[in-house]
């Protein structure tokens, strides 16, 4: 589906940064890579023959003569295709401030507003402010998007507004003042009495054990 977002944390910021990425899993789209490759892998067996390697045996140097052989083929072909450094106009921006760099270097993780006007996020509940320190409390089940900087700062996107997101202190979970806490009685174990089937068959086995010792038992 067109409408789906399929950015993944590496996607996402090359694409705030404008890099554009292609990909494809085609050969015929890999045109100059693929042709490099072919070009390799067809000369490799003429340069190890004339180099005489001619085995693949344990002891031979077949391995490390075709790796000085791929490097050597690899320097042939980019002193006849490659381009010099000094005909080509850099394209490289300026480095982005450290603060655009943090957010956009940054981990995304959807999340809802619960009843409390909180985030959740990695066990602890978070609540939204502004950059003058005024907390925001938003409706229930809204969507935002948690934002983990580079720098390890929190943010939440809502409503594509930015707002720093502070932890909330635990409390306590009954008032000392207000709550009464009822002591939750200790269950007592249930053991079974000597007449229990399996306690007979467990006895049964133990007086068989200690025959030796005229050990007599009325069951």
């Amino acid at each position: 589906m067109d409408d789906v977002d399929t950015f993944t944390q590496f996607s996402y910021a090359c694409h705030q940064l404008g890099v554009d990425i292609k990909t494809s899993s085609v050969p015929q789209a890999k045109d100059r890579i693929e042709r490099l490759n072919q070009t390799l892998q067809s000369r490799l067996p003429v340069e190890l023959r004339i180099h005489g390697i001619r085995t693949i045996g344990i002891r031979t140097p077949y391995h490390r003569g075709s790796q000085y052989i791929l490097k050597l083929l690899h320097k042939k072909y980019n002193d006849a295709f490659s381009l010099s450094i000094h005909s080509t106009k850099t394209v490289f921006e300026k480095q982005p401030e450290t603060e655009k760099i943090n957010q956009v270097l940054a981990i995304l993780s959807p999340r809802k507003i619960d009843t409390g006007h909180c985030i959740k996020y990695k066990k602890k509940y978070y609540i939204p402010h502004t950059n003058k320190g005024i907390p925001i409390y938003l409706n229930k089940k809204s969507d935002a998007l948690v934002l983990e900087a580079f720098d390890g700062n929190l943010y939440a996107n809502v409503l594509d507004e930015l707002f720093i997101l502070e932890e909330v202190e635990e409390r306590e979970k009954y008032s000392k003042e207000f709550d009464t806490i009822v002591e939750k009685k200790k269950e007592k174990k249930y053991i079974p009495p000597m007449s229990h089937p399996w306690k007979h068959a467990s006895y049964m086995h133990y007086l068989q054990t200690q025959s030796h010792r005229n050990v007599g038992a009325n069951v």
